[in-house]
C-alpha cells in the first residue's frame, strides 16, 4: 500500500554477515544459517505456528498457541552482541522457510549468556540442533562470552546430559578442530 510504513526493516549497519553460512546435514539436506533480522518477524510467527504444542512448550515452558506479534518483534530485534539469534532456513523450492532458531541473551554477568533453541518438529533428530549450537557458541566466544546457561524441563535431561548443564570453552584440540572451538559440558 503506497505511503504505508513497514512494521519491520531489513538488516542495517552492524549486521554480522560473516555469521551466515550454508551447511549440509548428515542426511544431505542443505540449510542456510544466518543471523536473525527485524524483517523476519512474520517468518518467525509462521515458524512458531508450525511447531507442535509439545515443541512450543519445551521452548517457552508455557502453552503458546500463537506467537504474539509483540513477542516476535522483541525476538527478531537483537543487537548482535549481547543478544544474538541465528536462524536456519531451508529452501524447498518455494523460497526459504525458517526451520530452527538458536539464540543467546547475556545475563547480569558479562561473560555469561542464557541460550535457547527450537527446531521445527520434522527437522528434529537430523543434526541441526548441534550445528546451530556450534555456530552460536562460536559467535558468542568471538563476542567475549565464555559461559552458557540453558533452562530445560526436568523431562529433557537427554538433550543436555544433565538438567543443570552449562557449557564452557575447552582447550582447542589442534588441527582437527579446523579453527572452531570445542565445548565441554560442565556443572554450575
Amino acid at each position: 500500500m503506497p505511503g504505508a510504513t513497514p512494521l519491520t526493516t531489513p538488516a542495517g549497519p552492524g549486521y554480522p554477515e560473516e555469521l551466515a553460512q550454508d551447511v549440509t546435514l548428515p542426511d544431505g539436506a542443505r540449510i542456510h544459517l544466518r543471523p536473525i533480522r527485524p524483517d523476519d518477524q512474520e517468518s518467525l510467527i509462521s515458524f512458531h505456528d508450525r511447531l507442535s504444542s509439545q515443541t512450543a512448550y519445551q521452548r517457552f515452558f508455557n502453552v503458546v498457541k500463537h506467537l504474539p506479534a509483540t513477542w516476535a518483534h522483541f525476538l527478531v530485534n537483537v543487537d548482535y552482541d549481547r543478544r544474538l539469534a541465528l536462524v536456519a532456513e531451508h529452501d524447498g523450492g518455494a523460497g526459504p522457510t525458517l526451520v530452527a532458531v538458536a539464540r543467546y541473551d547475556c545475563t547480569g554477568q558479562s561473560d555469561t549468556a542464557e541460550i535457547a533453541f527450537v527446531v521445527q518438529d520434522d527437522w528434529q533428530n537430523r543434526g541441526l540442533g548441534m550445528i546451530l549450537l556450534d555456530a552460536l557458541l562460536r559467535a558468542a566466544e568471538a563476542r567475549g562470552i565464555r559461559r552458557f546457561r540453558a533452562s530445560v524441563l526436568a523431562s529433557e535431561p537427554a538433550r543436555t546430559g544433565h538438567p543443570r548443564a552449562c557449557w564452557t570453552p575447552a582447550r582447542r584440540a589442534g588441527p582437527r578442530c579446523s579453527g572452531s572451538p570445542r565445548w565441554r559440558r560442565g556443572r554450575r
